[in-house]
């Protein structure tokens, strides 16, 4: 045989022979390999002990015959395949069960059972009745600061009233806004109405 074929075909056997030995130590199939020496060195780099003695040793791949090695081999083939299935269906799960971003909103029943009652207007007497306070404690408010800075001779006091009217008014507004929301709440929920939620998309 030439020289180059058997060196070709040697380095072949040396790539063939590490891939085995590199699977089987990756699947687990080890044996111990205890330093010749008894001594420790990057080869040997585990400890045991043996019969109460401190031995050094290194994992390397089992003595299987070529049959093995095959059943081997293709069990774990087997055996991945399976798995990468499983991790297949679970993710297919998983990507179903997407987390879900709700939003509030407000819809009507199905079966349209809505409420014969006369429907809510959404604005509050209340809320009414304090706008209309608010400007009349407005008016007078202005009208006393006005009379108080005449009396006094001074534009101060009329400014001091001015100040307290606007911020009553603004108070007063305030409270009638949040009883003309929850009075508009309450006509949806009267007119049938229920909260849900619904995935955002």
């Amino acid at each position: 045989m030439d020289n180059r074929i058997e060196k070709f075909l040697k380095e072949q056997d040396r790539i063939i022979d590490e891939d085995r030995q590199n699977t089987l130590i990756s699947l687990g199939l080890t044996e111990k390999e205890f330093s010749p020496d008894g001594k420790q060195s990057h080869y040997y780099p585990d400890c045991t002990y043996v019969d109460g003695e401190k031995r050094y040793y290194r994992e390397v791949a089992m003595t299987v015959s070529d049959e093995e090695y095959a059943l081997i081999v293709s069990k774990a083939e087997q055996a991945e395949a399976i798995r990468l299935k499983n991790e297949q269906q679970k993710n297919s799960v998983n990507s179903r069960l997407t987390v879900k971003k709700w939003l509030p909103v407000f819809e009507a029943p199905k079966d349209g059972s809505v409420s014969n009652e006369k429907p809510e207007s959404g604005k509050s007497k209340i809320a009414s009745y304090l706008r209309i306070c608010a400007w009349v404690v407005c008016v007078l408010l202005g009208f006393v600061g006005i009379v108080v800075s005449i009396e006094a001779e001074s534009i101060l006091n009329l400014l001091v009233y001015a100040l307290g009217a606007t911020l009553e008014v603004l108070m007063l507004y305030y409270y009638a806004e949040v009883l003309d929301s929850l009075a508009e709440l309450k006509a949806i929920a009267k007119g049938g109405y229920k909260y849900s939620e619904m995935r955002k998309k």
